[in-house]
């Protein structure tokens, strides 16, 4: 059963949150920026390290990182790629991404909550 609120990111409580970012990982603006205003610098940190661990100097449009930093209260966070690096994107990922993570979220026990 879908409900949709309209809250400040970080007083959402969910197991799950499910967000897009940009191609560098940069949390400059909207949730991402949030999450490091309410969670520390480590946030930008943690993500940072995601593209050093898999050798990449930015991302490809429709990946997925998957990456909780301490004191976060989510279970799992989804950072997810719609655009590329010119913010264009397609139909199909749009499509795609959500469903992508909704289906991750679907077949992990324990997970009852998603924003």
């Amino acid at each position: 059963n879908a409900q949709i609120h309209k809250l400040d990111m970080p007083d959402v409580e969910a197991d799950v949150l499910i967000y897009s970012t940009n191609v560098i990982l940069i949390c400059s603006g909207g949730v991402g920026a949030r999450l490091v205003d309410r969670y520390g610098g480590h946030v930008q940190k943690g993500l940072h390290q995601l593209l050093d661990d898999q050798k990449l100097k930015h991302a490809g449009r429709g990946l997925i990182f998957q990456h909780v930093s301490a004191g976060m209260p989510c279970k799992k966070v989804l950072h997810t790629l719609p655009c590329d690096g010119f913010y264009e994107t397609s139909p199909e990922i749009i499509v795609d991404l959500p469903h992508r993570c909704l289906t991750e979220c679907a077949a992990s026990p324990g997970i009852n909550k998603v924003a």
